[in-house]
């Protein structure tokens, strides 16, 4: 996967580029296929690649619509349906990136639940001085930050954020026990004062305003209703095709992890 981080900060300094440029450099070690950084006065944002597919090769990131700035860790699963209902934004980049970019100028902020896939974004509006981060409603990429009164700084790797964020290091005791016990919240890190953006949930800052909201989430009141256990087989078997398929969106080998058991058979199968 590729990564990114990014700083903003509130009263409108100017971004260290120092510091943006170290947090880019720490990410590399999973995405060496290069990247670069884009500063706007009081916010800056840092992307590293890993190509995986012609579209991704084709990707100029961080990417700048207009004054917009996205930089987008992902893969886009519905790109065609996307497309066909983007045909009047699009121009001739059709990126996963500009795909995102193009939804996020039809639909504001009510772009998010549109996009099926695995991904995390940062993207800055100008024109709302809105930041958001988003991650998708899996949660397959991670995304890390750290909020204060000054500003915030993310990153898809902890490490650089640790490294950079410039907060004591202090074990988060109600982490360490959730991890003993079955599993963390998913807001919480090894450390107090670095979070992590659960999945399916957009932390937006707009002002002197910081909000977090769930954007997807199952709707247990659904149902599906076939006639016959062969109706359900056929519809499980679409779906469980096409989960696979999208991820075999490679122009390269791809690889898969067999254990032995029936999910990861099932899927090598």
């Amino acid at each position: 996967m590729s990564a990114i981080a990014g700083i903003y900060n509130f009263d409108q300094r100017p971004v260290n580029e120092r510091v943006l440029a170290a947090l880019g450099d720490g990410l590399t070690a999973h995405a060496p296929d290069g990247g670069g950084e884009v500063c706007s006065t009081s916010i800056g944002f840092a992307y590293r690649a890993f190509h995986t597919n012609r579209e991704s090769r084709a990707e100029i990131q961080p990417l700048i619509a207009g004054k917009q700035i996205l930089a987008w860790d992902g893969r886009l699963d519905n790109r065609e349906e996307l497309i066909s209902e983007l045909r009047h934004v699009l121009e001739s980049d059709r990126s996963d990136a500009a795909i995102v970019m193009a939804a996020y100028l039809k639909w504001g902020v009510g772009f998010l639940p549109k996009l099926i896939g695995d991904f995390s974004l940062a993207l800055w509006d100008p024109n709302e001085r809105r930041l958001l981060l988003a991650r998708d409603p899996v949660g397959t990429r991670p995304l890390y930050y750290h909020l204060n009164k000054e500003r915030i700084i993310w990153s898809s790797e902890l490490l650089p954020l640790v490294d950079q964020a410039g907060v004591s290091l202090e074990v988060d005791d109600e982490y360490v026990a959730g991890y003993l016990a079955h599993e963390p919240d998913p807001w919480l890190t090894p450390y107090k004062y670095i979070h992590a953006l659960p999945p399916a949930n957009a932390l937006e800052l707009q002002g002197d305003r910081v909000s977090r909201s769930e954007f997807w989430k199952l709707n247990p009141d659904a149902s599906v209703r076939y006639k016959s256990d062969a109706e359900y087989e056929d519809h499980f078997r679409h779906l469980f095709r096409e989960a696979v398929r999208c991820r075999l969106r490679t122009d390269g080998p791809a690889w898969a992890e067999l254990s032995g058991g029936l999910d990861s058979s099932s899927i090598v199968c």
